[in-house]
């Protein structure tokens, strides 16, 4: 039976922090909000040392976790998957505790959670450390460019080795079963010495050699703004697909 609801857990410690479920009760993590710290990349959040969760918080892409700002007039892509019907909730059982770590710096993460009866809220829920179902972001990059006008393959996974590395050139592992629920990504421009360099045009998607939801082969256009120089750039000239941030820092 739900005891409370809407009740927030802040946490502003270097490093994270902990919320355990006390005797007679239990908890469900249904909304989570960070200021990434200047040296943040992800952010991991553990239930009895099993990791259940895994969210950038910083980078020239974006903070998915982000929060409401002077600037900021959308949610954050936790948000925006959970309206959608995407269960991204953490239940903590009876007597767990669930561990946020982030880099040694201070910095504001924000939990909002319902408080329910012991037993109501189990380890073998959807996400939890016992799940046999789970949803999670899987990031990723390439290990080579490609040369000249070409293909660069997706193949290094950036999330933690509890989760499984399909699509990152990998296969879906054995008994298993994956839904691709969604695409989200930051067009970018690569500088190079000489006024070169390469850039992102399109994402494609092969499936047993078939190039999905385009009929021409090209994949859904990724462009980005294209400028001379030798610095990077994380810049929209026409995309289908973005960063899944409602406001990006500087």
């Amino acid at each position: 039976m739900l005891k409370q609801g809407n009740c927030v857990k802040i946490m502003e410690d270097s490093g994270g922090g902990t919320l355990e479920a006390p005797a007679g009760q239990s908890l469900l993590i249904k909304g989570i909000y960070c200021d990434a710290s200047s040296s943040d990349t992800y952010i991991t959040f553990q239930v009895d040392r099993v990791t259940v969760a895994y969210w950038r918080v910083k980078g020239k892409s974006g903070n998915h976790l982000s929060h409401i700002e002077s600037e900021a007039t959308l949610i954050n892509t936790h948000e925006f998957l959970t309206s959608k019907g995407i269960n991204l909730s953490i239940p903590v059982a009876e007597g767990q505790t669930l561990t946020v770590s982030r880099y040694a710096e201070e910095g504001y993460v924000v939990l909002v959670f319902d408080r329910y009866d012991a037993g109501d809220i189990r380890a073998d829920m959807v996400n939890g450390s016992a799940a046999k179902e789970y949803t999670f972001m899987q990031y990723m990059d390439i290990s080579a460019k490609a040369a000249g006008d070409g293909d660069a393959l997706f193949d290094i996974s950036l999330s933690p080795a509890e989760f499984p590395d399909f699509p990152c050139a990998k296969s879906v592992p054995a008994s298993h079963r994956i839904s691709m629920l969604g695409l989200v990504g930051c067009p970018w421009y690569k500088g190079e010495s000489g006024n070169l360099g390469w850039w992102t045009t399109h994402i494609k998607m092969i499936k047993e050699r078939e190039v999905l939801f385009d009929e021409d082969r090209d994949g859904i256009p990724f462009v980005s703004l294209v400028q001379a120089g030798m610095f990077n750039d994380h810049a929209i000239k026409f995309s289908l697909i973005g960063s899944g941030v409602g406001y990006i820092k500087g």
